[in-house]
């Protein structure tokens, strides 16, 4: 449930953007190499409001800035505002 979208949490809303959101948890553990997403805590009600506030993970160590900025775009509240998969191939294949 740490690598659902705020929008599957409250809503059972599953949605090509709230794959993104999935797709950024997955960047960040490559990049993390193989940690767990918010280790230690439970997947709650508090836990959702904290994502709802803005709360995120944090950069890995070895991800590039430019690698952490398209993480947290996957992660946007608004669904609406996160980029399209054809979207993030691009800027991957940008960076490689």
């Amino acid at each position: 449930m740490k690598w659902m979208a705020i929008e599957s949490l409250t809503d059972s809303i599953f949605s090509t953007q709230s794959d993104v959101w999935s797709f950024g948890v997955f960047l960040w553990e490559i990049f993390s190499l193989g940690k767990m997403p918010y280790p230690g805590t439970r997947v709650d009600k508090s836990f959702i409001r904290k994502l709802q506030e803005g709360y995120r993970l944090e950069k890995p160590e070895i991800a590039s800035d430019d690698l952490a900025w398209l993480m947290n775009q996957c992660w946007k509240s608004d669904p609406r505002e996160r980029p399209s998969f054809h979207r993030l191939e691009e800027v991957l294949r940008r960076q490689l």
